[in-house]
């Protein structure tokens, strides 16, 4: 998206165009105060999201260019059949009538402090819900009656 602002645009037309169901966006660069910025121009859509800002924004003013922010949209319609499963400052899981959405933002190049302890915790995560709802799905398929 490189920027809710500059992203905007695009997404008005594609709305107008395609009507989407679901957006999955990375890199808004909102901070946590302006997340509502989605739901106030968007209007068609609920979002499940999340801002990495926070610390830089508790720190003082901010420098350089922002890199953060996962946020899914999900069309109004579905509203009933939408599930939040996690949602951190790198990624967003949502369930939507039985499909599983994994929207990860960037993982840390090689060399960053702690690359491989938060690529592990990720994938570690999003494995598990994966292994999770497929067994709700197996518990849900054995449970109905014949």
């Amino acid at each position: 998206m490189h920027g809710f602002h500059q992203g905007l645009h695009v997404m008005g037309e594609l709305i107008d165009k395609d009507t989407p169901d679901i957006f999955m966006l990375q890199e808004h660069w909102l901070t946590v105060a302006e997340l509502y910025c989605f739901e106030s121009h968007i209007v068609n859509y609920f979002s499940f999201g999340c801002c990495a800002l926070s610390k830089n924004v508790e720190c003082g003013m901010l420098c350089g260019r922002p890199l953060s922010g996962v946020i899914t949209l999900v069309g109004n319609h579905l509203r009933q059949y939408t599930t939040t499963i996690h949602c951190e400052k790198r990624f967003v899981i949502v369930k939507v009538c039985n499909y599983l959405l994994i929207n990860v933002l960037y993982l840390p190049r090689v060399g960053s402090p702690d690359c491989i302890a938060v690529c592990d915790d990720v994938l570690l995560f999003c494995h598990g819900a994966i292994v999770i709802t497929i067994v709700n799905v197996l518990l849900l398929v054995i449970s109905i009656p014949i």
